[in-house]
């Protein structure tokens, strides 16, 4: 009879200790199904692990006084080589501003035009194998490719099949490159248009492969009507290992996920309630209306946008910026990133300390660093961010290194 106690209590003491190594590993509240086919995971409105506060080093800050006579225009991209050297696109200029891992000054890549190493309009940068600049073109569509040193290395080639497209952005991918475009296409007799959005990768001979994820919108040519919530554009990524990221709906907190040749689909997102728009937004609202921008009669949402940004990592995990995580946040915060590992569960919430105005200022995470583009956003060097005083609209640079003490999912 002693020898049955003792084998129970070793054997409930194992339990125990499993139940507490699975729990302290996971405890994770979310349900996954399973429906036609796809996987379907939804979490908690807060994460297993809670909120890490990330702690930050300023590694450089380059603005006006840095390059000289050069002054930055719109900054809408960021992207790093293995050196640590950083590329900004400047969108406004038509260059690209390379900076050197101290924050000197390197001189600028590329130019407006239609030549070698020219572009104009561009919407995205990305480095390439690490030994090439890749910058899109939106119209006609053109992918050009520069040495880091600016040289050209011609254009990358792309099928007379996407000639009639316009690129939205592009992202390398399994030695490749993953497009995400959009064509137009005219329904006569229904008296509409439509928009077909798509993501496909392109090899490097310029053939794309069928397209993974894609959506239509249309529009009734009788009676045009712009609706924010449901023709504004997605919100997407692509990792260097192959897998699209998409965020379609305004108001939901979901996103789908994609091989790019279409395989294991999967859709996640939390629990989440929106808020009202910020101030900022509704000034640039009222800015563009006035300036006949934006028509009077467009259809405006009272609340933001629920997810703002997606940037997949190169573990697997997943950090997406809300509109709570941006516009929500306390004063002394930069953002707060919600950290989801590479099966679609709610890891944590980064938390990265810092100054940082949302409609002013602007940011892109590349890798393990944060650039914080100040009077970069929609509204840089507008009276509403003042004070009282006189607003700055000096643009500057900061890159911020994030510090992982302890990696685990999503942080790489």
């Amino acid at each position: 009879m002693k020898f049955l106690k003792t084998r129970i209590a070793l054997l409930l003491m194992s339990m125990a200790f499993s139940s507490v190594s699975v729990a302290g590993e996971f405890q994770w509240k979310g349900q996954r199904t399973v429906v036609e086919g796809v996987v379907h995971v939804s979490n908690p409105s807060e994460p297993v692990e809670g909120t890490h506060v990330m702690r930050t080093q300023l590694v450089w800050s380059v603005g006006e006084e840095d390059t000289g006579d050069v002054v930055f225009g719109d900054i809408i991209s960021a992207a790093r080589d293995r050196a640590g050297n950083t590329y900004l696109l400047d969108e406004q200029q038509a260059k690209v501003y390379a900076i050197a891992p101290g924050g000197g000054f390197l001189g600028t890549r590329g130019g407006p035009g239609e030549g070698p190493s020219e572009f104009d309009p561009s919407c995205g940068l990305t480095v390439l194998e690490d030994t090439l600049l890749c910058v899109t073109q939106m119209m006609p569509p053109r992918v050009v490719l520069m040495n880091l040193d600016g040289r050209s290395a011609g254009d990358y080639p792309l099928s007379h099949e996407l000639d009639a497209v316009v690129i939205f952005g592009s992202a390398p991918s399994r030695g490749g490159l993953a497009l995400f475009l959009g064509e137009y296409i005219q329904k006569v007799e229904e008296h509409a248009i439509g928009m077909r959005s798509f993501i496909c990768q392109v090899d490097r001979k310029g053939d794309p492969l069928p397209a993974c994820w894609e959506m239509m919108q249309e529009s009734d040519l009788t009676d045009i009507e712009f609706n924010e919530k449901i023709d504004g554009p997605p919100v997407w990524a692509v990792s260097p290992a192959g897998r699209a990221f998409v965020s379609k709906d305004w108001d939901a907190y979901e996103i789908e996920s994609v091989d790019v040749d279409g395989q294991n689909r999967m859709v996640f997102g939390r629990a989440y309630q929106p808020i009202a728009r910020a101030q900022w937004q509704l000034e640039l609202n009222g800015k563009r209306i006035e300036k006949k921008e934006m028509s009077p009669d467009t259809r405006l949402s009272e609340t933001g946008r629920t997810i703002v940004q997606i940037f997949p990592r190169d573990d697997g995990g997943i950090w997406v910026l809300s509109d709570r995580g941006e516009n929500g946040v306390a004063d002394g915060v930069v953002a707060e990133f919600d950290v989801f590992d590479p099966e679609g569960r709610f890891v944590r919430r980064e938390r990265v300390p810092g100054e940082y105005q949302a409609g002013r200022d602007r940011l892109f995470l590349v890798d393990d660093y944060l650039y914080v583009v100040v009077n970069g956003g929609e509204l840089g060097g507008d009276p509403i961010f003042s004070s009282g005083g006189e607003a700055s609209d000096t643009m500057e640079v900061q890159c911020l290194a994030l510090e992982f003490p302890q990696r685990t999912a999503g942080a790489r």
